[in-house]
């Protein structure tokens, strides 16, 4: 009887390291790991993410599949946080522009490509009393209908100063 109690309790240990095969579906948590800071922010993330330093971002950090990329900017430069949004991704063809709703953050997804190789962007830009931050989150472009979702509850759960 000991043998099978502790079988069982084996299989459900493994079987908590692992999602549920119907994970896709459901909305994402995060298990906070690991926190990264910098720009004003503090983004909790998973194991998989190391620091990175990325030429022209404060914040870095970066897995095997995605990087994330943040920057804080005086408000004294911009009109308001549409001139500021406007300013950053004007360049780059963009989605509509959302306001995430119960929350204070707007975002949009695009795509660039980087010396032939096609990536997929989600762009979210705040505004605090006395900046605005950005946050951009990269993966190969046929990854990114994927990723949206996690992308949203990195977003929810950055802390800014």
């Amino acid at each position: 009887m000991k043998k099978i109690l502790a079988f069982l309790c084996m299989i459900l240990i493994i079987s908590n390291l692992w999602p549920s095969p119907t994970a896709k579906n459901k909305p994402e948590t995060i298990r906070v790991f690991r926190t990264f800071e910098g720009a004003g922010m503090i983004v909790p993330l998973n194991a998989f993410f190391y620091d990175s330093d990325i030429v022209d971002f404060e914040f870095a950090a970066q897995s095997t599949e995605i990087i994330l990329m943040g920057n804080r900017y005086s408000k004294f430069d911009y009109l308001d946080l549409d001139d500021f949004v406007n300013s950053k991704i004007s360049s780059v063809n963009h989605t509509q522009i959302i306001e995430r709703e119960g929350k204070d953050y707007v975002y949009c997804y695009y795509t660039y490509t980087e010396q032939e190789i096609d990536f997929g962007y989600m762009f979210m830009a705040k505004e605090s009393q006395s900046s605005y931050y950005i946050m951009i989150f990269r993966c190969n472009n046929d990854k990114l209908d994927e990723n949206k979702s996690q992308y949203l509850a990195w977003a929810d759960a950055i802390i800014f100063e």
